[in-house]
C-alpha cells in the first residue's frame, strides 16, 4: 500500500497549487492528531506500567476462561453444569501443584474422550497422584488414559506411553491382575487388558497403601508445589478482575475493530485518489479517522484503568473489614 501511495504522489507535481491548498487544510487535522497522540502517551505514563500490566493480564486470563466456559457448556449441556465443573476445577488447582489452565486442559481432554462429568474430578485426582504432580506428565497422561477409555482396552502403545510418563504400569497391572510382569505386554497385544482393568490398577495405586497415595498433597508442600499454587491463585485473582472488566473490554474491542475498519477504508481511498485536491482531501479524512480512533482508545483506556483501580481498592477495603472482624 505504501508503495502505491508513493507512486501516486510521485506522479503529482508537488508545486501544484491545488495540491498545496488541500494539504494545508489537511495540516490542521494532522496537528489535532499529534495532540491526541501526545495525550495518549501522557496517560499511559500516568497510569504506570503496573496498572497496564494488571489490565492486560486480567483481560487475557478472563478471555481464556470465557472460552473454557463455552467449551464446558458444550460438554456438560448447560451453563449451570459448566459453572459447577469450573468451580470444582478451580478448587482442585488451588489444592494441587497444578495451575488452573493446566487442570482445565486435562479436564477438557478427558471429557472429549467420553469421561462422564460425575467421574471427572475423581479421575483428575487419580491421574494427578500417579503423575506425581508433574504438569507435563499430567497432561500427557490424560490423553493416554482417555485414548484407552475410548478404545475400551489398554494396548501396548498405551503401556509404553505410561512408562514414558514415569508410571510403573507393568508392575501396577501385574499387582492388580495377580499375574507375572512378563505376561503384561503379551496380554496387551492380545487385547486382554480392558479399560476397567487399567482403571482398577490406577485406583489401587492411589488408594491408601498404594504407591501413589496422596502424592499430589505431598508435592504441594514442596517449594515447587507452593510456588505453583501461588501462581495458580494469582491467576485466579487476575482472572476475576478480568471477568469484572469483560463488558467494558468487549465494548472497547468492538470500538477498536470499528476504528480499524474505517482506517482500512480510508487507506483504500488514498490508494485510489484521482487528483491532487482529492488526494489531499482523502489524506485529511484518513488523519481525522486516525485521530478519532486514538481519542476513542484513550477514553476506553481510562474507563478500564478506573475500573481496575476501583476493583482493587474495593477488594483491599473488604480485606480490612475481614481482618477487623
Amino acid at each position: 500500500m505504501a508503495k502505491s501511495v508513493g507512486n501516486l504522489i510521485t506522479k503529482l507535481s508537488l508545486n501544484d497549487a491545488s495540491f498545496q491548498r488541500g494539504m494545508k487544510r489537511a495540516s490542521t487535522t494532522a496537528d489535532r492528531f499529534k495532540a491526541v497522540a501526545s495525550r495518549v502517551g501522557n496517560v499511559m505514563v500516568a497510569l504506570g506500567a503496573a496498572t497496564v500490566a494488571v489490565g492486560v493480564k486480567s483481560a487475557r486470563l478472563a478471555a481464556q476462561y470465557e472460552k473454557s466456559r463455552l467449551v464446558f457448556e458444550a460438554y456438560t449441556g448447560s451453563a449451570e453444569a459448566a459453572k459447577s465443573v469450573l468451580q470444582d476445577l478451580e478448587e482442585f488447582s488451588i489444592k494441587t501443584p497444578f495451575e488452573p489452565t493446566q487442570v482445565e486442559k486435562a479436564a477438557e481432554t478427558l471429557l472429549g474422550f467420553g469421561v462422564e462429568t460425575s467421574k471427572l474430578m475423581p479421575t483428575l485426582q487419580m491421574l494427578g497422584d500417579v503423575s506425581k504432580g508433574n504438569a507435563d506428565a499430567f497432561q500427557r497422561m490424560a490423553v493416554t488414559f482417555g485414548q484407552a477409555r475410548a478404545e475400551g482396552r489398554a494396548m501396548t502403545k498405551d503401556l509404553r506411553e505410561f512408562i514414558n510418563q514415569g508410571v510403573p504400569i507393568v508392575k501396577l497391572l501385574s499387582d492388580s491382575l495377580g499375574v507375572a510382569e512378563d505376561q503384561i505386554f503379551d496380554m496387551a497385544s492380545n487385547g486382554e487388558i480392558s479399560f476397567g482393568v487399567l482403571e482398577d490398577a490406577f485406583k489401587n495405586a492411589t488408594q491408601e497403601g498404594g504407591v501413589f497415595f496422596e502424592m499430589m498433597a505431598q508435592q504441594s508442600k514442596t517449594l515447587g508445589g507452593l510456588m505453583s499454587t501461588l501462581q495458580g491463585q494469582t491467576d485466579v485473582f487476575f482472572r476475576r478482575i478480568g471477568e469484572y472488566l469483560l463488558p467494558t473490554l468487549r465494548e472497547a474491542t468492538n470500538d477498536a475493530i470499528g476504528t480499524m475498519n474505517r482506517l482500512l477504508g480510508a487507506m483504500s481511498d488514498l490508494e485510489t485518489a484521482g487528483g491532487p485536491e482529492l488526494l489531499a482531501a482523502k489524506y485529511s479524512v484518513f488523519i481525522d479517522r486516525l485521530t478519532i480512533g486514538f481519542e476513542t482508545m484513550l477514553a476506553n483506556v481510562m474507563i478500564v484503568a478506573n475500573k481496575v483501580e476501583f476493583y482493587i481498592r474495593d477488594m483491599i477495603e473488604n480485606s480490612r473489614d475481614v481482618v477487623r472482624g
